[in-house]
């Protein structure tokens, strides 16, 4: 018998972190490209459904998390890795994208050497004095790439050996503190002994979408977390900004919980969903509609608050892509139209949106057992397209 590189597949493990959840998931990705991957196995743990914890008791809680779902991928039996891939957002990385400039009198060769040279100045503790990754302690960059050259003021596609007075590089890079990636680590290597690549959830959702909507060069990604919502701003194709604030889907769980004095989060999460799924009876359907509507209302004032400073440097983009429970979507698009917001955007055009929901999703990808966990899902499929 013979067998075909074509058709081999490799496991790989991909862990979500956010600031509400822990998701895991063993993948098998065929070397075909026209293969879809297919999650085999997948997981998501809650890490607490408190608010304003200590940030160590925090870490704490995220590592155990972190490892008992590591555990779950084990006892699946199903085989050990090749690779782990994680996926990092607020409040544990952030992301920057900063311009190094370059300029001479007379005119000069871009090089590759040059570029380098250039790449090189973007250190770890260059960066440590940005406002964006201050009171982060030592720094880890997992995430560099560049976005962009321009050479006398001009988007350059390929610089390398062109003449000009005057070069910018544009960088984009995400950092994590030394301490917190190393026990991360260590909590997946007690399980597995593969050492993990680590990926910003944000920048996965860039080259995903890049990559997805080839025609999408200009849009604003939302990725709403637990705690945190995070949001980038593409324009011509490159990720040009990136924000967050601390308002996520948690804070509609605790409302949700405190009012219905439900005795745990899986209950509370039960008529969550069965509200957003139209399940409820009238009566309950109503009393739901009313706690949730204060935490909608922060949630939207801080996503207007966030887009509005963004806007100061340029208007935005009219497409939408949202990555949210898929509870959380419908109803996003819905604050959206109804407030506007479309002052924003040039021409002040209607906001059109993308759903990164399971529908779409699973376009791209199989999955063994039924519900799809898109946000393990859409990672997968960036960890794919990465390769």
């Amino acid at each position: 018998m013979f067998s075909s590189k074509k058709s081999a597949k490799k496991l790989i493990a991909v862990f979500d972190i956010s600031s509400g959840s822990i998701g895991g998931a063993l993948a098998k990705i065929p070397a075909d490209e026209n293969i879809h991957p297919e999650i085999i196995f997948s997981t998501r743990n809650i890490i607490s459904g408190e608010h304003d914890l200590d940030f160590n008791l925090f870490l704490n809680l995220t590592l155990k998390t972190l490892q008992r779902t590591a555990q779950e991928l084990l006892e699946t039996r199903i085989g050990a890795p090749s690779e782990i891939h994680v996926m990092l957002s607020a409040p544990w990385s952030t992301s920057h994208k900063r311009i190094i400039d370059f300029e001479k009198r007379e005119e000069f060769k871009f090089t590759d050497k040059l570029l380098e040279q250039l790449l090189a100045k973007d250190s770890d503790p260059d960066l440590s004095r940005e406002v964006q990754f201050s009171g982060m302690g030592d720094l880890n960059v997992f995430e560099r790439e560049m976005m962009r050259v321009k050479l006398n003021g001009y988007p350059i596609l390929n610089p390398v050996n062109q003449e000009s007075r005057h070069a910018e590089v544009e960088i984009w890079s995400s950092a994590v503190s030394s301490d917190v990636k190393s026990k991360f680590i260590e909590s997946i290597n007690r399980v597995f002994s593969v050492e993990p690549t680590f990926h910003s959830s944000i920048f996965s959702l860039y080259k995903l979408t890049k990559g997805l909507y080839p025609n999408e060069d200009n849009a604003i990604i939302i990725d709403i977390g637990g705690e945190t919502t995070e949001i980038g701003i593409v324009k011509n194709d490159v990720l040009e900004q990136f924000a967050t604030f601390p308002i996520g889907e948690n804070e509609m769980l605790r409302t949700l919980g405190q009012e219905m004095n439900t005795p745990g989060i899986d209950q509370t999460y039960n008529i969550f969903n069965m509200y957003f799924d139209g399940k409820l009876d009238s009566k309950t359907d109503k009393k739901v509609s009313e706690i949730l509507n204060a935490p909608r209302t922060k949630w939207f004032k801080g996503f207007a608050s966030t887009l509005e400073e963004l806007s100061k440097s340029g208007l935005l983009p009219n497409t939408l892509f949202i990555s949210a429970n898929r509870d959380l979507q419908s109803w996003v698009y819905e604050e959206i139209f109804k407030n506007g917001l479309n002052n924003l955007t040039h021409g002040h055009a209607v906001f059109n949106g993308i759903s990164l929901d399971e529908h779409e999703v699973s376009k791209y990808i199989d999955s063994r057992g039924g519900n799809l966990d898109t946000a393990l899902g859409l990672q997968v499929l960036f960890t794919r397209m990465n390769k």
